[in-house]
């Protein structure tokens, strides 16, 4: 069974609440909400940025690019919401999670492969939603 994120679990609360953790939450949410069908993390030619770009019907965009010290922080975060080994560093490594928001629940599909430069690549497989069933966000206003 797929690990639940955010958790329902109390504990501390901290991963869940982690500025990462968030930067994955609204990166997914956003893409279910505008029907993207993945989502692809990876270094840039530039060692001091990184890229996510996602899909949609099959044309890729940039959504962000964030300083490379960012990097590894973003890609073992993912690993642990896709129960995927952080200790050994396999070619090729897949897993789910399931991302629950208001009372909607999406099984998430998660691949790290080790690309030939030795860099980890990240391809996040979003559930394709029909126009009708994505994400409605309402404007919050605090």
């Amino acid at each position: 069974m797929p690990t639940e994120f955010p958790s329902s679990i109390p504990y501390d609360g901290s991963a869940d609440d982690a500025p990462v953790s968030k930067l994955w939450y609204g990166v997914i949410i956003e893409g279910l909400r505008k029907g993207h069908e993945r989502v692809h993390v990876a270094p840039t030619g530039d060692s001091t940025e990184f890229v996510i770009r996602a899909c949609h019907e099959g044309a890729w965009a940039d959504l962000m690019r964030l300083p490379a010290q960012m990097y590894g922080l973003v890609v073992r975060r993912l690993k642990v919401m896709a129960s995927l080994d952080l200790v050994r560093r396999t070619s090729f490594g897949e897993g789910r999670f399931i991302l629950v928001h208001r009372d909607a629940r999406f099984e998430i599909k998660a691949t790290v492969r080790v690309r030939d430069d030795g860099q980890e690549e990240v391809m996040v497989d979003l559930p394709v939603l029909p126009p009708n069933k994505r994400l409605k966000l309402a404007a919050r206003v605090d």
